[in-house]
C-alpha cells in the first residue's frame, strides 16, 4: 500500500528496493527450476532405485537452495539498510 500510497508506483521508488524486487523474482525463479528439474529426476531416480543419479540430483538441489538462501539474505539486508543507501 505505502508503494502506492506514499511513492506513486514504482518508478519513483529508491534503487535498494527495484533490487529487491528483483531479486524476489530470481529466488522465485530459482524455486520453480529447482521443483520441475533437480527435484523431479531426484524423485524418478529414487521411484527407479537409482541411488547414483538421485545422489547427483540432490547435489544440484542443494547448490540451488544454499543460491536462494544466500539472494534472501541480501534481500534481508536490502530491507533493513536500504534507507541509509538511498
Amino acid at each position: 500500500y505505502m508503494v502506492f500510497a506514499g511513492y506513486s508506483g514504482f518508478k519513483n521508488l529508491p534503487l535498494p528496493y527495484h533490487v529487491m524486487h528483483g531479486l524476489g523474482w530470481l529466488m522465485i525463479a530459482l524455486f520453480l527450476h529447482l521443483w520441475f528439474s533437480p527435484y523431479a529426476r531426484f524423485k524418478k531416480a529414487l521411484q527407479e532405485n537409482n541411488i547414483p543419479l538421485a545422489g547427483q540430483s540432490l547435489n544440484k538441489i542443494r547448490i540451488v537452495v544454499t543460491t536462494n538462501l544466500w539472494l534472501g539474505l541480501i534481500t534481508i539486508c536490502l530491507g533493513a539498510l536500504g534507507r541509509y543507501f538511498a
